[in-house]
Order: structure tokens, then C-alpha cells, then sequence
């Protein structure tokens, strides 16, 4: 296939953008949500995360254990391909995303800049031309030529390495892609996916309408855990205190990826909100942008549409975005309700219309980053693997971003499940199988949140029906199934239609959507207290402190189990205690005592210390509640053996830490003593009550002594004879030496006593190394000889 220089240097960036069309239009993200008013009922179902075993979809393409796949890069790109799916609505069957490699081998450019000038600007047909048979190369929303041809292929969006290119009738995606995917210089290539929302505080809803939040089994025990932060912060809940509260502090900011957010609604006055830097994408009918606001252009359904970049300002286009956002942020007013995170700051980014596909989502989240949000919330997804989307959220994990998901809602199947636009559940399609992978939840750098139900029927915590599960799944929130009632997280609409009666009503709504942001706020909280915390310290986090439910340990139903903001507060905010210089597990102990038992104890803010206890293998051996508290012990050890030591330091809210050391308490030894003679291999037996030892001196001459307690000993006596290996064992109560010489010989002698000495016999030669043991009754011996060769013999 002849690939020309458009082709070499612009190709990949064609390539990335025909991934992201085609993430854009067979994918549809959705929000996970259902809504009704506080006093109705409601199940909202939407997305599934579990993959159907009976379809063959590779590993590198649906990852269900939320790891990064490892596989050869060299095939990477082709098996991606091979998976994808271009029958699904959810696919833009025009539009093509091609990411390209940036510098690298000889002919190719020698940056991404370069590659993209030539891609956009090469009226060439080369490639295209036999690839496709033919066509005009233009670049829409960049000139005045008229878009007419059915075989042109057209720049209609673009960054820093990636191009989208709408596709004329006549131009075929699946075969273009599949082509790109060969060619070396294409990072990525892939259509652009559509992706679908997955829909004791004074305030007046929250005893009735809160459950989720509360300090009992099925409930994320918010109370107490807003208790502790404000008593890290010194204040106490409920009072009116400058500065931080128990909500989290203001430095922390939290983006939310979504329709908008509707700041004026009732219970979100007074929040934090970041409106310098909101931003939204979205498009007017005609077709213009405001001066300074344009940002790509994208052909819908045959009609260019330019997409403007607004900075400064926000709306909600649809009322998901301001629903989700209050779940973290509903202000402690004796309004409504109150939000997991209330006095951290929001960043809301709309991505409104059509214009929330892979490309602008993958926008938003590395402008979220670079305008300085610590945490992302997504409660968006897609059950198609949409490596650009991900390759951004690698990109802003390693800068220290912490990005969570919603699972999805379409463990039962609804029409909001219908991913290929038939109408029906397609028997057989992954996409469509119940508890399918939502990504992103399904990404290795993404916290993937379900939903759980309080269970009144159980008397346990269960996971909601609709709520997706699988290897993935980090940790479920309290969300609710409709019934009884109430079951649903108390949200503001924020934008009047359906039961939403105006912007301020309170409605009950259900779906991974409001599971998301109660993890994103509690996230935000846990960096109020450690900034930092990344996503890897995060996910331990949850794996101690979670409440355990379902089978024991990490299950596919629940992740870690129900996030629990009391235990991960209380763990954070816990006093530490650490050892100073710890003594080591073969530490040379004097008489037994150890007196390196020295610790630093440091106090969280504002949280008084209680007491410390000293600890050897779990039994309290010490304890001091006078302040300031001890930090020196000592012990004594009585008996030889292995012992863990620890230290235990509590605060006055029973918050607690410890630290250990393993110890191997050895024999007393008294002053070491020099032997007087000069070696380089030494070894010991016990004979007839005796020590007996035997080196080889530096002169290779064997010298043996003996000594029957170990102190006094008899002068060292020459052998007369030199050797490179000794060895000592014991047969029949005889000693038995034997030893390769210097010659190569192997020598053997016996004594009955350690003082005569039988003469010494060679029994071989040329060896260079023996090894000897005593077996039923008989010595059997292992020989290297100078070919490298192993023998054995056995004596009669």
C-alpha cells in the first residue's frame, strides 16, 4: 500500500480522530439517574459493567479488573481495532479521530506539530486516494469551500496531536481504520463514541430523605465523619466558623465533567463554586459562536455546527449536571438537604448536546487538571473501550488527579441500555449484556463507584438492582432501589420539566449517577485533611476502612464494600506514632534488654492525645495517660525467640494508630575474642561433650582446637597437610575429617577423641570441591571434578 508523506505525517493524527468519531457515534455516554418527587417512589436504571463470558472481546479491549492491560504495543493499536463495534447508534459513522506519535524514526517528522500542519494542509491524494477510491481533501471551518463532495474527508476538529475528520458518503470508516491502524506513525485511531449521563444538620429533608447519610448500617456514617473533620478543623458541627468546616476545605476543588450546574439554585447559594474558570461546551443553531468563543466544528447529521469554548460562565442544559453536584455540595443552610462536601469548590464543566463524546470529555478532564480541580466526577459512561479517552485519563492521573466514575445502571436492561438502537436487548451483544463494562469506571486510574440499597427487607445492606458490578468495582454508595419508600438520594433540580416543578424543588433520585459524587466528596474531604493522597493511596484507603458487606473481602458485587466516611475520617485524622532508629529483627541485644524502644508521637490538629500503651506480642505491658505522653520504653526479655513489639497512641475522640517492629531475641554474648590464627574457612562440631573447630589458615595449612565450654580452649594444632575445603562430620562416634589438598587430592582422617588422629589417606584426585552428610549409617559424599561433573559415592 503506498503511504504518502500526508500520509507518514498526518495520517496518525486522521487515525486518532477516526477513534474518537467513532467513540462518538456508536458509544453514547449516558448519565446514570432517575428522578421523582420526595414523596413518590422511583428505580432509575441505566448501565451495566459486567461483560458477557460467551463474547470474545479481548482483554486489551474490555479490561474488567480496572487495570491497565499489558500487551505488546506492536499489536496494541490492530487488536483495538479488531474489537471495535460500528453498528451501534452510539457510533458517529462519519467521523473519524486519529492521534499521532509524537518524534521517533528516521523519515518520520519531528513533531506532532509538523504532522498535523501536513495532514491539514496536503491536498495530495496519495493514500486516501487508493485507499478510499478517490475523493476531495478540504478542511471544514477553516475556509469558504463548500463541503459537497460525497468522498471528501474534511479537518473539522483538532489539538496538539489529535484531528477529527468527517468522512464523506462514499469514504468507508471500518476499512480506513483498520488500514490506519498498520501504519506505524498512528498512535491512535478509532470513531468518535457518544456517551449518555447515567442518570445532623438543620436542613429539612435530611432526616427523612438522607438515609444514606446516616450513622447506621446502610448509611456511609457522614454524620460522625463530618464530626471528626471538624474537630481536626477545631470547630463544631453546625456552628457558623470562619474558615473550613466540617465540609471540607475550600482549597480542594472538585470538577464535575457534566450537563452544567444551575448556581443559583437555592441550595447551592453560598457554595464554592469556581466561576472564573466553569466552562462549557456547546453549540448555537445558527451555526456562529460569540467573538473569542469558537472552539471545533463538528459535522451532525451532514450540518457543520461549531462547538464554542465558553470560559467564565455557566448553565445546566438539562438538570443532571446541578442534581449530581448537589449531592456534593447542598449547603448546611435549613434548606433541603446537605452535600457530602459541602464547603469544598466546585469546578463545573457543562459538555452539552452533542457535543458529549470522546473528544470534548477528554477536553474537559485535562482542562479540569490545568485549572487546578484535585478531584474529576464522572457520572457519565460507555460500554465501549475508548482508548483516547483513557490515554487522557492516564494523562492527568500522573499529574495527581483522583478521577471517579459511576459503574452504570444497566445491570437490568431499560431502554437506556439500547446501545445499538434497535429497541431491544440484542441477545449476544456485549454491549448490551447485563453488566457490561462502563468505562470510564472500567479505566485502571479511575475509583468506579456502584450503588447499594439499605435493605429494609434483609435487614442488611444489598446492592441496587440496576447498579452495574464487577472485578472493577471499587466501592458502592448508599443510592437506593424505589421502594420502600423512601429510597433515593434527596437532589435539587436546578432546572424545572418532568417532576421537577422549578429550579429549587427537592426531588428523590436513583442510579450510580448520585453514587459517583458522594465518593468524589468524600475524596475531597479526605485531601482536606492529606493533600497528598492520590488515586493509589485513596483505593487503600477504602480497602481498610470500608464496611465489608456481601462475601467477605473485595467482591464483585460491592468492590471494598460500603464507603464509610467515619472510619475514613477517623483514620486520617488519627494521632500517629512512629519508632525512632527501631532496633532490627537480628538486633544484638545486651543481657536481654532492649533499651532502643524510642518513639515520636504527633497529635492531628486540634485533636487532644489520650494515652499510649506499650505492647509485646499483643499483651499490654505499659500505659501513660499523663500528657505529655511517654515516648521511651524498655523491657527485658526472659527467654530466647521471636517477639513483636509495638506501640499503641489513642486521641480523646478513641481514634487510634500503631507501629510494630519484629525482634529475634538472641543469646547473651560476652566479649568477642580473636582465635590467633589466620583463616579463611572455619567450622564447628559438637563431639564427645566437646567443641571441636577447624579452620584453614591462610596458609592453606588445616589447624583444629577443641574446648568443652565454649571459653577455655587447647592450643591450635597444624594437620600437616594443606587444603582448599574442609569438612566435619560425625560417623559411628568417630570424627571423620576429609578435605580436598592443594594437590587436588581428597584426604580423609578419623579420631575417636579430637586428639590422635588416624594418618591421612587419599581416596581420589583431581576434585575441586566436596560435600559430605551422614545418611542411615553411612556417609555419602558429592564431588566437583575440573570437568564441572557431580559425582556421588556412599561408603560400605
Amino acid at each position: 500500500m503506498y503511504l504518502s508523506k500526508f500520509l507518514k505525517t498526518g495520517l496518525v493524527s486522521f487515525l486518532s480522530i477516526l477513534l474518537c468519531l467513532q467513540l462518538f457515534g456508536t458509544n453514547v455516554l449516558s448519565f446514570a439517574q432517575e428522578t421523582l418527587p420526595v414523596d413518590d417512589e422511583t428505580v432509575f436504571v441505566g448501565e451495566d459493567d459486567s461483560i458477557d463470558t460467551e463474547i470474545d472481546i479481548p482483554k486489551e479491549v474490555i479490561d474488567e479488573s480496572n487495570n491497565e492491560a499489558d500487551i505488546d504495543e506492536s499489536v496494541e493499536l490492530q487488536k483495538a481495532v479488531e474489537s471495535l463495534d460500528f453498528e451501534s447508534d452510539a457510533v458517529e459513522k462519519d467521523s473519524l479521530l486519529v492521534k499521532v506519535k509524537e518524534g521517533g524514526k528516521e523519515g518520520r517528522k519531528e513533531n506532532v506539530e509538523n504532522t498535523l500542519d501536513e495532514i491539514v494542509s496536503n491536498g495530495e491524494k496519495g493514500f486516501f486516494e487508493d485507499l478510499l477510491g478517490g475523493f476531495r481533501f478540504g478542511f471544514g471551518g477553516r475556509n469558504d469551500e463548500e463541503v459537497t463532495s460525497e468522498d471528501e474527508v474534511v479537518v473539522v476538529s483538532e489539538n496538539d496531536d489529535t484531528v477529527v475528520f468527517d468522512l464523506g458518503e462514499n469514504v468507508d470508516l471500518e476499512e480506513t481504520i483498520k488500514e490506519l491502524s498498520q501504519d506505524e506513525d498512528v498512535e491512535i485511531v478509532q470513531p468518535i463514541y457518544n456517551y449518555k449521563h447515567f442518570y445532623t444538620p438543620n436542613d429539612q429533608h435530611f432526616g427523612s430523605q438522607q438515609w444514606g447519610y446516616k450513622d447506621q448500617a446502610s448509611g456511609i456514617s457522614a454524620e460522625s465523619g463530618w464530626d471528626v473533620l471538624g474537630a481536626f478543623e477545631g470547630v463544631t458541627c453546625g456552628e457558623t466558623t470562619p474558615g473550613r468546616k466540617c465540609g471540607g476545605d475550600p482549597s480542594v476543588k472538585i470538577a464535575v465533567i457534566d450537563s452544567g450546574v444551575n448556581t443559583s439554585a437555592s441550595d447551592l447559594v453560598g457554595a464554592n463554586f469556581d466561576n472564573a474558570n466553569s466552562m462549557m461546551f456547546y453549540h448555537q443553531g445558527n451555526n456562529t459562536c460569540p467573538a473569542g468563543e469558537y472552539y471545533q466544528s463538528f459535522n451532525i447529521g451532514g450540518q457543520f455546527i461549531n462547538f464554542c469554548r465558553k470560559i467564565g460562565s455557566q448553565f445546566d442544559e438539562q438538570g443532571h449536571g446541578t442534581k449530581v453536584t448537589s449531592t456534593i455540595a447542598m449547603q448546611d443552610n435549613s434548606i433541603g438537604g446537605l452535600g457530602v462536601a459541602y464547603n469544598t469548590t466546585i469546578l463545573p464543566i457543562a459538555v452539552h448536546g452533542q457535543a458529549f463524546n470522546t473528544f470534548f470529555i477528554a477536553e474537559s478532564i485535562r482542562y479540569a487538571a490545568e485549572k487546578g480541580a484535585k478531584v474529576i466526577n464522572m457520572s457519565l459512561g460507555t460500554p465501549f473501550y475508548d482508548s483516547y479517552l483513557e490515554d487522557a485519563i492516564n494523562e492527568v492521573a500522573a499529574q495527581g488527579v483522583i478521577m471517579v466514575a459511576a459503574s452504570g445502571n444497566c445491570a437490568v436492561w431499560t431502554g437506556n441500555c439500547d446501545w445499538d438502537g434497535n429497541g431491544v436487548q440484542t441477545p449476544g451483544y456485549f454491549a448490551e449484556a447485563n453488566n457490561a463494562v462502563m468505562y470510564p469506571a472500567g479505566f485502571g486510574n479511575v475509583i468506579a463507584v456502584g450503588a447499594s440499597d439499605y435493605g429494609a427487607s434483609t435487614g442488611g445492606v444489598i446492592r441496587s438492582s440496576y447498579s452495574n458490578f464487577g472485578n472493577h468495582i471499587d466501592v458502592v454508595a448508599p443510592v437506593g432501589d424505589g421502594s420502600p419508600s423512601p429510597s433515593g438520594v434527596l437532589i435539587q433540580c436546578g432546572v424545572p420539566g418532568g417532576v421537577c416543578a422549578n429550579n429549587n424543588s427537592f426531588v428523590v433520585g436513583q442510579g450510580t449517577s448520585y453514587a459517583s459524587p458522594q465518593v468524589a466528596g468524600v475524596v475531597g474531604l479526605m485531601l482536606s485533611v492529606d493533600s497528598n493522597l492520590d488515586t493509589a493511596s485513596v483505593r487503600s484507603i477504602f480497602s481498610q476502612t470500608s464496611k465489608d458487606v456481601g462475601v467477605s473481602g473485595k467482591d464483585t458485587q460491592f468492590g471494598n464494600g460500603l464507603i464509610n466516611l467515619d472510619e475514613v475520617m477517623s483514620l486520617l485524622s488519627a494521632p500517629k506514632v512512629t519508632f525512632e532508629n527501631p532496633p532490627s529483627k537480628n538486633n544484638w541485644l545486651q543481657n536481654g534488654v532492649l533499651n532502643a524502644f524510642e518513639v515520636s508521637i504527633e497529635k492531628a490538629q486540634n485533636i487532644d492525645l489520650d494515652r499510649v500503651e506499650f505492647l509485646i506480642d499483643d499483651s499490654i505491658v505499659s500505659s501513660d495517660n499523663t500528657l505529655p505522653l511517654q515516648e521511651n520504653f524498655d523491657y527485658a526479655f526472659n527467654e530466647l525467640g521471636n517477639y513483636i513489639a509495638s506501640v499503641r497512641v489513642f486521641d480523646t475522640l478513641g481514634n487510634s494508630s500503631s507501629e510494630e517492629v519484629n525482634l529475634y531475641i538472641e543469646p547473651n554474648w560476652e566479649g568477642r575474642s580473636y582465635v590467633g590464627v589466620a583463616a579463611d574457612y572455619v567450622n564447628m562440631i559438637e563431639f564427645n561433650n566437646r567443641i571441636f573447630q577447624t579452620v584453614r589458615g591462610t596458609d592453606n595449612g588445616i589447624y583444629t582446637r577443641s574446648s568443652a565450654d565454649g571459653t577455655s580452649w587447647n592450643s591450635w594444632v597444624r594437620s600437616g597437610i594443606t587444603s582448599t575445603n574442609p569438612y566435619i562430620l560425625i560417623l559411628n562416634n568417630s570424627l571423620i575429617q576429609t578435605v580436598v589438598g592443594t594437590d587436588n587430592v581428597i584426604y580423609t582422617r578419623t579420631s575417636n577423641d579430637i586428639v590422635n588422629w588416624t594418618p591421612w589417606r587419599s581416596f581420589d584426585f583431581s576434585k575441586k570441591y566436596i560435600s559430605s552428610i551422614i545418611f542411615d549409617g553411612k556417609v555419602i559424599q558429592t564431588n566437583i571434578d575440573f570437568n564441572n561433573r557431580i559425582s556421588l559415592r556412599m561408603s560400605q
